[in-house]
């Protein structure tokens, strides 16, 4: 059956091409050609509030070096933004997970739309528009203190951008 690129893995590939004429008589040489698929590189950045972004260009799946903190009361919120960008020369879709809400702590993922993402998140579905060469798409997290919080209660979380084709291909940022 035949094969289109977007069903290949993003790494080389060599076909056979084989010329077929009007009355199907089929050309003694074959020629191997080969193509390299090319999938979406996410680059994760975040920031908090109106702060500045870190972690252009680092790629990594812990988010090290790629990290923003923040300290809120019970029934506070702290809001982080992250942006996923796509650093290949060629256009592609970013699937992107994130860990929800843990004891203390509620975490709302919402698209650019403002339209609450967060079950998509923390399930690994949600996916953005196909992104060209360094388009970008914004998420905003929202970490509310839960009244009944502990006393200096903490959580780390995550967020990864996830090649849509390539999924070993990932970068992570943590808040």
């Amino acid at each position: 059956s035949p094969v289109t690129f977007s069903d290949l893995a993003a790494t080389s590939h060599t076909f056979q091409v084989v010329a077929v004429d009007s009355s199907y008589n089929v050309d003694a040489t074959p020629a191997a050609r080969s193509w390299t698929v090319v999938a979406a590189r996410p680059d994760g950045r975040i920031r908090r509030g109106t702060g500045p972004l870190v972690g252009n260009d680092i790629y990594n799946t812990t988010g090290a070096g790629q990290t923003r903190s923040g300290t809120a009361a019970r029934s506070q919120s702290v809001t982080y933004w992250v942006m996923a960008q796509n650093d290949a020369p060629v256009g592609g879709r970013l699937r992107l997970r994130g860990q929800g809400s843990t004891r203390g702590f509620t975490v709302v993922y919402r698209n650019p739309a403002g339209a609450d993402i967060t079950t998509a998140v923390t399930n690994g579905t949600y996916t953005t528009p196909n992104l060209g060469p360094n388009g970008t798409h914004w998420i905003k997290v929202v970490v509310t203190v839960q009244g009944t919080a502990p006393r200096g209660a903490s959580a780390a979380r995550t967020l990864s951008a996830i090649s849509a084709t390539q999924p070993t291909v990932k970068d992570t940022v943590r808040f």
